[in-house]
Parts: C-alpha cells; structure tokens; sequence
C-alpha cells in the first residue's frame, strides 16, 4: 500500500502515437533535465521549484 498526503508529487503516464513530428521536441528544450542522459536515471524533481497545487493557505 502507498499513502497519498495533500501536496504528494504524483503523475500519470499516457502514451498516444503522433501523426506528425513533434512541434517542439523535449530534446531542444533549454531546460530539459533529462535529455543527455544515457541510461535509467532517478527522478530530478527536487530541482524543480515549488509549484501551487491548487491548495488554500487558509
């Protein structure tokens, strides 16, 4: 079993065919972390800022 707590980091994958080439590929993104990597690699979301997660400071 995994505990979700409010403001957990979590995702959802979906993989869908494209018909035509990417637009802008993540490989030309100046700040994508994970496009020389040659191999499985951990996450590196704890570099990433803080977001808002919709939560009420209230």
């Amino acid at each position: 079993p995994l505990a979700l707590r409010p403001g957990m980091a979590i995702c959802a994958i979906s993989f869908e065919t494209l018909t035509h080439p990417a637009i802008r590929p993540y490989s030309k993104r100046q700040d994508a972390k994970y496009k020389h990597q040659s191999g499985p690699t951990p996450s590196r979301i704890g570099g990433d800022e803080p977001r808002d997660r919709g939560h009420s400071s209230d």
